[in-house]
C-alpha cells in the first residue's frame, strides 16, 4: 500500500535519512565535548583543591568528592541518554535503509550498497575515561587532605 504521498516517498525518506546522519554526527560531537570538559574540569578541580589553602579536613574533602561524584553522574547520566537516542536513530537510518533497497545485494558487484555493519557504541569508552578521572581527581583530594 503506498503512503499518503506516493510520488514523494523516495524524497520523504531521503530527506528522513539526510536529517537523522546530521543528528548522529551531531551526537558524536557532543559526547567528545562533554567528555572533553568533564576531564578538563577534573584536572582543574584537582589542580585547585592541591594548590589551594583550603581547609583540608573530612567534611570538606568528603564534601568535594560527593560533589564530583554528582558531576560524574550526571555526565554519564546524558552520555547514556546520548547513546540510547544514537541507537534509535541508527535502527531508523537501517530502515530508510531497507524501505530504499540499499542493503539487498545486486546493485554492486559482490554486494549491497549499504552493506549490514556490525553496531559499535562509544559509551562504555566516555564512561570508562570519565570515571577513571574522576577516581585519579578523588585521589589527589584525599591525597592533599591527608587521609590516604
Amino acid at each position: 500500500m503506498p503512503g499518503p504521498y506516493p510520488c514523494r516517498d523516495v524524497d520523504i525518506l531521503l530527506a528522513q535519512s539526510k536529517q537523522h546522519a546530521e543528528h548522529l554526527r551531531h551526537t558524536g560531537l557532543f559526547d567528545i565535548r562533554l567528555v572533553g570538559g568533564f576531564i578538563t574540569a577534573q584536572f582543574v578541580f584537582a589542580g585547585w583543591f592541591a594548590a589551594s589553602s583550603v581547609p583540608k579536613g573530612l567534611w570538606t574533602t568528603a564534601a568535594l568528592i560527593v560533589i564530583d561524584f554528582v558531576m560524574l553522574g550526571g555526565c554519564i547520566f546524558v552520555l547514556n541518554a546520548s547513546d540510547n537516542r544514537r541507537k534509535q536513530v541508527g535502527n531508523v537510518l537501517r530502515n530508510i535503509n531497507s524501505a530504499l533497497g540499499l542493503n539487498r545485494p545486486g546493485y554492486l558487484p559482490g554486494g549491497a550498497i549499504i552493506p549490514d555493519e556490525e553496531r559499535t557504541y562509544p559509551f562504555w569508552w566516555y564512561a570508562l575515561s570519565c570515571i577513571a578521572s574522576f577516581i585519579a581527581a578523588a585521589f589527589v583530594v584525599l591525597e592533599k587532605s591527608s587521609l590516604l
